[in-house]
This record gives C-alpha cells, structure tokens and sequence, in this order.
C-alpha cells in the first residue's frame, strides 16, 4: 500500500514479468527469481473489470480458466480457487455476488481524514 506514484503498479510489473526493463535483481526469501515464479503469479491490473453478475467463487473459476488454460486439469484449477479464496479471506463471502449492493450496516456515512 502506498500513495499514487509511489510504483505500486511498477513493482508489481517486475514480479509479475511484465517489466523487464529494470536494473538490480529480484529475489524471494533469498532466491533468485525464475520463470517457473512468474507463472504463479499475477494481480489484477487497476482498470480490470469484473462481471457484477459473478459471484467472487464464479469470477475466480473464470479467471482460472483464463489464466491456468488446458495444461491443467479442473482438478487443479478448482484447488488453485479454493486456495486463493482461503488465502485472501473470501471463503465467509464467495457466493456473494460482486455486483451486489453493500447492506446498510456495511455503510461508513461520515469518514474522518
């Protein structure tokens, strides 16, 4: 977390390989980064969409498909989902659909800077 322009996104980039043109080096608890890290991981980029009409599970399951494609098994992109569901917190609120109205009680009405 960071304030605009601090090179949130720009670090991202270079873990997820999508900016190479940087100097020094990236490593993980001490190792040096690899293509084999690239693959397990991504985020989502600041002006991705998601379908409203999706619940959280559904827009994952999606995703997987996407993103894990044919070389692998819906074994394996089903225990993908449910990991990053569990690691992410979502598990009480993945059948909620992502378009869904906040309920009331959800609602900040005054925030303080």
């Amino acid at each position: 977390m960071g304030p605009l322009g601090a090179g949130k996104s720009i670090l991202l980039d270079c873990l997820a390989n999508h900016n190479t043109n940087y100097s020094g080096n990236v490593t993980i608890n001490g190792q040096s980064w690899t293509d084999e890290m690239s693959k397990l991981s991504a985020y989502v980029l600041q002006d991705d969409l998601f379908y409203t009409t999706l619940t959280v599970k559904e827009h994952l399951q999606f995703q997987a498909e996407l993103h894990m494609g044919k070389g692998c098994t819906s074994k394996e992109r089903e225990t993908r989902m449910v990991k990053v569901i569990a690691n992410l917190g979502l598990v009480k609120c993945q059948d909620t659909m992502i378009g869904m109205e906040m309920p009331e009680e959800f609602l900040v009405e005054n925030v303080n800077a």
